[in-house]
């Protein structure tokens, strides 16, 4: 059976009575610390690993739903789907140790809103109409008159070459018509032949009637070829995601052993055990010793997950407000590891900034 607490959302709870939340849904509370809450619930009893993917899409829905209920109230920022605390007083750690980025984020993505666009074609038409191409044309003869195999491959090759095309010209047309009114935008994946494109879009609260005037003229320009389908408002989970780390003392103290560490070390300390270790264990020193190549990995590993949790704790150790949190229950100087996780206009990741 699970244990902890489930984490939905982060949001302002100075001006906010979040009465819709905590009425969706049984077990839906509020933690407040520092002038942010957290939304929590109670975790699948069996954990997210053993979730048939119906289960983890029902997961999935319930927590949109209960994201979408507090941003009806107030500015929220997503915690990545599947985050379980193990306690109230790491909550209370999350946000006070948090607590400045937090409130940054809050403020800046409390302006906007996100739109999920998925803009389809119908693939008998679209398909069609790659099939009259000439060269297209030509290479299905061939590929009618040839016994093996080579002229279908390279038919096959061209008609996804011609659909990527396609693709990337509508997606050109969708960055040059929608990012004047965006804040950001992101393009995401495909998720099959049908979608011709699938992107998230940034948008202030007051650009809602203009995002979809111009789907409305993008859609009748294209002549109907695709169809347009645009959902939102929703939180801007595409642009800021908090994901949270919660490592137990068993993990730091295995960091520490894999450095040679007996305790607790700074920065430079813990760089100094590093570098002195990664001379030893470089494979350029011995090339047919491939246990060298995983000791540099679990040593890369072990370096950058103690260094996240030093920050942490000299973060939490400098706050000038340690009592406070001591007095609700929880000890301010365990680490707990916070990044905001967002996409960029590429479609490629970027990682805004980390509390730890």
């Amino acid at each position: 059976m699970t244990d902890g607490l489930y984490l939905y959302g982060v949001v302002g709870v100075a001006d906010a009575p979040l009465g819709p939340v905590l009425g969706l849904a049984g077990g839906v509370s509020i933690i407040e610390q520092d002038g942010l809450g957290a939304i929590v619930g109670t975790p699948p009893k069996d954990g997210f690993q053993e979730l048939s993917r119906e289960q983890a899409v029902r997961l999935l829905l319930g927590h949109q739903q209960v994201l979408e209920a507090a941003m009806g109230e107030t500015a929220v920022l997503p915690v990545k789907f599947g985050t379980v605390a193990p306690d109230e007083a790491a909550v209370r750690r999350l946000l006070h140790q948090g607590r400045n980025l937090l409130k940054e984020q809050l403020t800046e993505f409390g302006r906007c809103t996100q739109f999920e666009i998925v803009v389809s074609w119908l693939p008998d038409s679209i398909f069609a109409e790659i099939a009259r191409e000439p060269e297209i044309l030509e290479t299905r003869k061939a590929a009618a008159a040839d016994s093996g195999q080579e002229a279908a491959v390279q038919l096959g090759q061209m008609v996804k070459a011609a659909l990527e095309r396609r693709r990337g010209h509508l997606q050109a047309q969708l960055y040059k018509t929608l990012s004047p009114l965006a804040i950001d935008l992101a393009f995401n994946a495909p998720m099959d032949d049908r979608m011709a494109a699938n992107l998230a879009v940034l948008a202030g609260h007051a650009d809602a009637g203009r995002l979809h005037a111009a789907l409305e003229k993008l859609d009748a320009g294209f002549g109907g070829k695709f169809t347009f389908r645009c959902v939102g408002p929703l939180p801007p989970a595409s642009f800021a995601t908090v994901q949270v780390g919660f490592p137990s003392a068993q993990q730091i103290d295995r960091a520490r052993q894999v450095l040679g560490l007996s305790g607790p070390a700074s920065q430079e300390v813990i760089t100094s055990a590093f570098r002195r270790l990664a001379r030893e264990n470089h494979p350029d020193l011995d090339a047919a010793n491939k246990e060298n190549a995983g000791r540099m990995g679990e040593l890369m590993a072990a370096y950058r997950f103690l260094l996240s949790c030093e920050k942490s704790q000299k973060l939490s150790a400098e706050s000038e407000e340690n009592a406070g949190v001591l007095a609700a229950g929880a000890d301010a100087g365990e680490p707990v590891l916070i990044e905001i996780v967002g996409q960029k206009s590429d479609g490629s990741s970027k990682r805004q900034r980390s509390a730890a």
